[in-house]
């Protein structure tokens, strides 16, 4: 496990804009409906957010080793409850996943507790081999009776959750955490590490009264509430984000802000709760359901593992939690729940996806003693929109991924960083996280890596900062600087990272990235910039995606956005690898979108593919000329590169992003470039629209698609036109990719449509002077379901026309 290094516990708000009906709003926060999904666009700017909250920070030591991290967690204690019935292979799998050797080995304070049951002898035998196979760890195997007795599920219950110990003080047992796990489940982390996680932001962060629960199952990349079979969109607008101790981050968000899956807060698999707040949960099932008035006893109201999630829910409503309290989860996914459940059958619930025509318990008992897993690396490999899957699968023994090399390059990755101005110690950074970068687990070696680093008129000295740093981080780096005539200068040494300078010969960021490709001898390219910032495990999660999904051309991240500035208005944090700790300004995330044909989808309408964060396959990007270095071009290049992408391949999956913030993102002070790029980011976006529609367009149509990308800063009397114009699109994209688009994923175009309308009718009605206009006929048709949105509008503006 990488270092966390010193760390600062922060919150910030994000600016994209979501429809959301505010309590406290006069009808104005309606504006900004689109959202649900995408950021906002990249501008080479930044604006202040005068709503934001002073920051509260407090620094946290290095951790340097996996016994020093783990000892974090050792101040407190924690529970873990795991429910299973009948499927005693997908237990074992599950503990294993837990990586309970490092429980055992480091001695941390988290007791496991099992409730099980088994409906005949050969399950009951599968239990036994699992006690068996983890008897060196400490779990307690509660046995359910289904026929009388005492060890009832709701008794078993009761004894899994005190936190009683004779050797716990009482302020220990008060800030105990309880986590709950189906035999279902599979963790993607150690469990130390998603609990240290969630003590952080349930216990330490400033918010922490107001957050009930740290869900495990969630992340920034579910966006289709796969049990419902609906759009599950993330309570984007009201985000705040979390810095941890370790390796994990977290968001937050108020809990009424939620939706599906982001309004489920008592949840079994992988819900971790304190212990206040679990305490008045039990508190009021037994309340509510002990007695009917008439004093005959009713059940307790969990007396089974479904009615304890249904009834622990209808709790929090009653206790008022779901209007005032906050909801938390991970900032990458960290648990997968595969669906080879009864549920599915029982409740004709919907699955992801399923690679095997038929598993169930009884087929999978016989893996327990034949040695079979589940390959457990290949799910953390593999990207989801959804957190129950059907995927499953088995091996005998984890493989790891290899990178095919080019037959003449003995690199896996090549980085390629156009440098014109760093600035100096920014650029030093930059060299130190792209250094940190590993492949493996556990491996301190760092990836077979080549740098090539493209001098486009530096003049700063940020390259001489960052081949200092790279001497002074690796000891197996050589350097070959291009620029030289010195052959000593350029000859190979031995080390597993190599840094090549080369001087571009023209001026410019196209010129200069295409020289750069040219002495790349990898197959796989990650972009960076030199005052950017890589995340931990960075390139290791671009490439094994990319090695798992052969028609990927090009894979992101989600991104934080930071600044050097002084505006109190921000909040603070300190970046990756940074020993310094100094403090910086985070302007807002940019979690974009991962469903790739609605990253095809959203890029009509903004760039939501972070050019920084990505890893591409080389020879793709040279299929369609590279970037564009005509000067229509010079500001928007990696834009009008990916439009080309997916104009020319006809593969519109080839991009994508990963759920995860990959990349610490610089923003510098640029208006007089705002305009520029804007407007080459328009002409981009017109020609990628032709190709979908595979004619060309007249201006009207032209003038219509700048409304759609820009509808704040439009004439008021081009809305109506232009949201004719976004059906006509809407009706285009969804006809022509058809054979390429999944369910999921039309659901969500048509939602995001209907958000988008619904924005162009919001912003039209100032100037309708009573009269409604199309794009407001078009929200009415729609959504209907959006009447309290428009009653906050009619009471805005008096007319009940626009009902």
């Amino acid at each position: 496990m990488d270092p966390p290094g010193t760390r600062l516990r922060i919150s910030n708000t994000l600016s994209a804009d979501e429809i959301m009906f505010q309590e406290e709003t006069d009808g104005s926060a309606i504006l900004g409906l689109i959202g649900a999904y995408i950021g906002n666009e990249e501008n080479d700017h930044y604006s202040t957010s005068e709503n934001a909250a002073p920051v509260e920070t407090d620094t946290v030591e290095d951790d340097n080793n996996v016994s020093v991290a783990a000892s974090s967690v050792l101040d407190m204690m924690y529970s873990v409850i795991i429910f299973s019935k009948d499927r005693p292979w997908q237990l074992s799998e599950l503990l294993r996943s837990m990586e309970l050797e490092k429980i055992h080995q480091y001695q941390l304070n988290i007791s496991i507790k099992i409730i099980l049951f088994a409906s005949n002898t050969d399950f009951q035998k599968g239990y036994e081999r699992v006690k068996e196979m983890n008897q060196n760890y400490d779990i307690d195997w509660l046995y359910e009776e289904r026929n009388g007795g005492d060890n009832t599920f709701s008794n078993l219950l009761e004894n899994a959750v005190q936190y009683s110990s004779s050797s716990a003080t009482k302020e220990e047992e008060e800030k105990s955490l309880t986590m709950f796990l189906t035999d279902d489940c599979i963790l993607l982390k150690p469990i130390y590490e998603i609990i240290r996680t969630a003590r952080s932001v349930l216990y330490e962060h400033k918010d922490c009264e107001n957050i009930i629960t740290f869900v495990t199952r969630l992340h920034i990349g579910i966006s289709y509430c796969q049990t419902k079979g609906v759009p599950s969109p993330i309570p984007r607008s009201h985000l705040q984000y979390a810095q941890s101790e370790g390796d994990i981050d977290s968001f937050y968000y108020p809990l009424k802000y939620g939706q599906q899956d982001f309004a489920y807060p008592f949840d079994l698999s992988g819900g971790i709760y304190r212990r206040d707040v679990l305490s008045s949960i039990f508190e009021d099932m037994r309340k509510f359901h002990s007695s009917d008035g008439v004093g005959f006893q009713k059940d307790n109201g969990y007396n089974h593992p479904n009615k304890l999630e249904i009834n622990g829910n209808k709790a929090l409503s009653r206790l008022n939690y779901l209007g005032k309290e906050a909801i938390s989860f991970p900032s990458e996914p960290l648990l997968r729940i595969l669906a080879i459940n009864r549920v599915q059958d029982v409740f004709e619930a919907p699955i992801a996806t399923s690679d095997q025509d038929s598993l169930d318990a009884v087929s999978l008992l016989p893996y327990i003693y034949e040695n079979k897993h589940l390959d457990l690396k290949r799910y953390q490999r593999l990207s989801y929109n959804t957190s129950h899957i059907g995927d499953t699968f088995v091996s005998c023994k984890d493989e790891n991924l290899s990178v095919k090399r080019n037959a003449n390059s003995s690199f896996a990755v090549s980085v390629l960083i156009p440098v014109h101005v760093g600035p100096r110690k920014a650029a030093g950074l930059a060299m130190k996280s792209i250094l940190e970068q590993t492949l493996e687990d556990g491996s301190d070696s760092i990836l077979p890596l080549q740098v090539v680093i493209v001098d486009d008129r530096c003049e700063d000295g940020s390259i001489s900062e960052m081949i200092s740093t790279a001497k002074s981080t690796s000891k197996e780096t050589r350097i070959r600087d291009f620029r030289s005539t010195d052959k000593q200068n350029t000859r190979k040494r031995s080390g597993r990272v190599c840094i090549d300078i080369v001087k571009s010969p023209s001026p410019g960021i196209a010129q200069a990235l295409n020289f750069g490709l040219k002495h790349c001898e990898a197959d796989l390219v990650a972009r960076m910039d030199a005052d950017d910032v890589m995340n931990r495990g960075h390139i290791r999660a671009q490439v094994e995606h990319l090695l798992e999904n052969n028609n990927t051309a090009v894979i992101g991240s989600s991104c934080a956005i930071f600044a050097e500035t002084n505006a109190k208005t921000f909040k603070s944090i300190v970046l990756p690898f940074d020993l310094s700790s100094k403090r910086y300004n985070l302007l807002r995330l940019s979690c974009q979108p991962t469903d790739p044909c609605f990253v095809a989808w959203c890029m009509i309408f903004s760039c939501v593919i972070t050019h920084a964060s990505v890893v591409f396959r080389k020879q793709m990007i040279l299929q369609v000329g590279g970037y564009n270095e005509k000067e229509g071009a010079s500001c928007s290049e990696d834009y009008d590169l990916w439009l080309r992408l997916l104009s020319k391949s006809e593969d519109i999956t080839c991009i994508k992003s990963l759920p995860r913030i990959g990349i610490f993102h610089r923003k510098h002070p640029k208006a007089s470039k705002v305009v520029r790029q804007n407007k080459e980011s328009d002409h981009a976006s017109f020609r990628y629209l032709q190709h979908i529609f595979d004619l060309p367009l007249d201006d009207v149509k032209e003038k219509s698609l700048f409304v759609l990308r820009n509808p704040k800063e439009s004439d008021p009397l081009l809305l109506n036109d232009a949201a004719e114009f976004l059906g006509d699109i809407e009706s285009q994209f969804l006809t022509k990719y058809k054979e390429q688009l999944t369910e999921n994923e039309v659901k969500l175009i048509q939602l995001d449509t209907g958000n988008r309308i619904a924005e162009l009718a919001t912003l039209s009605i100032d100037s309708a002077k009573g009269k409604p206009g199309r794009a407001w006929e078009m929200w009415c048709n729609r959504c209907p379901e959006a009447n309290i949105e428009r009653l906050a509008l009619l009471m805005k503006y008096g007319s009940s026309e626009m009902l």
